[in-house]
């Protein structure tokens, strides 16, 4: 066994056990590949976090791991390969006892790994647990797969459970009862499920009171079977729960459902119904008081609506509206669907509601697929005839449409030139921040025949220090018609958000509500 320092270097198991006796804290346990059995940890609180971390990723394997009355401990990029199926309740990993500050990350946890689809076969583990009197745990971006349930929390607090894949489980992907304080976010849900014919599955479930709870961006999507709930919170009161950006697609009717609980906010997630499956929809539910608002929600037969501040969609009646095919790229794709395939149709209003932060990550940044010749590919009707859509025509009837865009050109006319970054693909982008302090602070864009586009989408992020009054974002923009009309402006007044859309002679406003100080947001407009 080499050391130096704070890292010490370890090729067997014998020589892990020596360095974890010896560390007191801020250690680094470097783990040669190979074989370490069964590891133990028991009684150990480090005076700060010490790191188990294996040289090469997932080279240094373990039969199990079990931390139980113990702290300040990192386990990072080992493979927790267990031979067996296990018998009910077993635990591949384990976090137990009066444990805190744990981490397991970056790891691949299974059980026994084969070929079968038997549904005996997946009836044993858990692949991740914590439970008894543990809190401040976390449990970041590992692979689980070929257990029984892929994580679970009983009587845990403050847990965080983030950007974790599973795949190959026998029952529920994530089960929690009785916690206080949790986060579960970006993690991939399961697209082979191998349940008893009597279980009863879903992807996040939550069993017995808890609180301060925080769903966030997490995707399920029904892979080889459609009988999922997605996210369910029942046999208990659930308060002070934020659940949004999440992604579902499943067969069964409950897709978000909470029944009992006090400061809930549903928003901005995508539910969707799965052609054929068992239901006919897939719909939030949510107890009395709650905030359920800019969701994507299934609905049956042809009642695609707004409502609520929601969009409700529906798949059976192609030839009335909101339709799957209206909005998605294949929305009715059933078992086997991708992320790929539920990309936003460009102009839609599909674009203003549902997970679009969460799709717009997990497809790279672009959430609109190629986009489809039969729309009218160039709105203006006087341009060039010619279809392809080239900007060099002008098609702005007006070549100088801000004779005098701003009440003051003089301060920062020409910003800093590195606040300039070409970014591919964009006909024009700034990168960077910029703090605007007044009426008079602005950033001033000079006439260019390269933004007379026919079709685009501006995007920017931006934090208000004040809500009240209006604040303006970006414009094209002249002094009501002048030059022409045909302008557009984004702007926040007394904390709404308002886009407003011009042609030659009539506005269009859009407007969105709740803008609160101090927050960042992400604005995307398509014209």
């Amino acid at each position: 066994m080499a050391a130096s320092a704070d890292t010490i270097y370890v090729t067997s198991r014998s020589e892990l056990l020596s360095a974890l006796n010896a560390a007191t804290g801020g250690e680094t346990i470097v783990l040669a590949d190979g074989a370490y059995g069964d590891l133990e940890i028991t009684g150990r609180n480090y005076s700060s976090e010490i790191t188990l971390v294996s040289e090469n990723p997932q080279g240094a394997h373990f039969g199990k791991i079990e931390i139980r009355n113990s702290s300040n401990i990192r386990v990072d990029s080992v493979h927790v390969d267990n031979p067996s199926n296990g018998v009910a309740s077993s635990k591949v990993v384990s976090i137990d006892g009066t444990s805190h500050d744990v981490t397991f990350a970056n790891s691949e946890v299974n059980g026994s790994v084969s070929a079968t689809t038997d549904y005996n076969e997946f009836q044993g583990h858990y692949g991740i647990y914590t439970g008894g009197d543990v809190h401040d745990i976390r449990i970041e971006n590992n692979y689980v797969h070929d257990v029984k349930n892929g994580f679970v929390a009983l009587g845990s607090d403050d847990i965080e459970v983030v950007g974790n894949r599973f795949d190959r489980l026998g029952n529920d992907t994530m089960k929690f009862a009785g916690v206080n304080g949790v986060l579960i976010e970006d993690n991939i849900g399961p697209s082979l499920n191998f349940p008893s014919p009597t279980a009863h599955v879903d992807f996040i479930q939550f069993q017995g009171s808890s609180q301060n709870i925080e769903i966030r961006g997490n995707v399920y999507l029904a892979g080889n079977i459609s009988t999922t709930q997605a996210i369910f919170m029942a046999d208990g009161s659930y308060n002070n729960v934020l659940i949004e950006q999440n992604i579902v697609y499943t067969g069964m009717i409950h897709g978000i459902t909470l029944y009992s609980g006090s400061n809930v906010t549903i928003r901005d997630n995508t539910v969707l119904n799965m052609p054929g499956g068992p239901h006919k929809a897939t719909v939030i539910t949510s107890p009395d008081g709650a905030t359920v608002t800019g969701n994507i929600i299934s609905t049956t037969g042809y009642d695609g609506k707004i409502s609520g501040g929601n969009l409700y969609v529906q798949h059976a009646q192609p030839d009335r509206p909101n339709h799957y095919d209206d909005f998605f790229g294949d929305g009715t794709a059933g078992l086997g669907i991708t992320i790929e395939d539920l990309a936003i149709l460009p102009g839609t209003i599909a674009e203003n509601y549902g997970a679009l932060e969460r799709l717009t990550e997990l497809l790279g940044g672009d959430v609109l697929p190629t986009p489809d010749p039969d729309p009218t590919p160039d709105p203006d009707p006087t341009p060039d005839p010619d279809p392809t859509p080239d900007p060099d025509p002008t098609p702005d009837p007006d070549p100088t449409p801000d004779p005098d865009p701003t009440p003051d050109p003089d301060p920062t006319p020409d910003p800093d030139p590195e606040m300039f970054d070409v970014v591919d693909g964009a006909a024009f982008s700034m990168t960077g921040t910029r703090d605007i302090s007044g009426a008079q602070d602005v950033i001033e864009v000079a006439p260019d025949a390269d933004l007379n586009l026919a079709s685009g989408t501006i995007a920017l992020t931006f934090e208000a220090d004040s809500v009240s009054g209006r604040m303006g974002l970006v414009t094209r923009d002249a002094s009501y018609y002048a030059g022409g009309g045909h302008h557009f402006a984004a702007y926040v007044e007394d904390g709404i958000l308002k886009f407003r859309f011009q042609d030659g002679s009539q506005d269009q406003v859009f407007e969105i509500p709740g803008i609160v100080a101090g927050q960042a947001y992400d604005l995307m407009v398509t014209f």
